[in-house]
């Protein structure tokens, strides 16, 4: 999308160093007001986010908790971006940033059943790749 983010509501604790560094990139970008929102229960904050004019983004710090805050978000979340999420023990390489277990993969499935578009993209002027494409991927590519 080229819409700016200008909010960031934080969940499940993804590291505060990944979050300032995000927050820092999206200032430099002229794409983030220095408002920074960093809730651990954002589902609750979520409603009261999206009232507010300029778009924004939630961080999650894996898929479980993306795919409880899509339920308890009731509806509201429309979109879900996989990025980053980086090699380790039992994680199959799909995209060259994005590297998954069977059962992530299945949250991801799960997260899309509920009306959800799911896809993953490394940065902003990115293809966006499908979630079947994704999934579908063992390149790396």
């Amino acid at each position: 999308s080229s819409e700016a983010a200008s909010w960031l509501a934080a969940s499940s604790q993804p590291s505060a160093a990944g979050i300032e560094q995000l927050a820092h990139h999206l200032h430099r970008q002229q794409t983030a007001s220095e408002h920074v929102v960093h809730r651990r229960a954002a589902a609750e904050n979520l409603a009261e986010l999206q009232k507010r004019p300029e778009p924004g983004i939630v961080l999650v710090g894996d898929i479980g908790t993306m795919g409880r805050l899509v339920v308890q978000a009731e509806g509201r979340i429309r979109a879900v971006n996989v990025g980053g999420v980086h090699h380790s023990p039992g994680r199959v390489q799909r995209l060259r940033f994005v590297f998954l277990t069977a059962a992530e993969e299945q949250g991801l499935r799960d997260i899309a059943a509920q009306g959800v578009d799911v896809s993953a993209q490394d940065v902003p002027g990115a293809r966006p790749v499908p979630l079947g494409e994704l999934l579908a991927s063992t390149t790396g590519a």
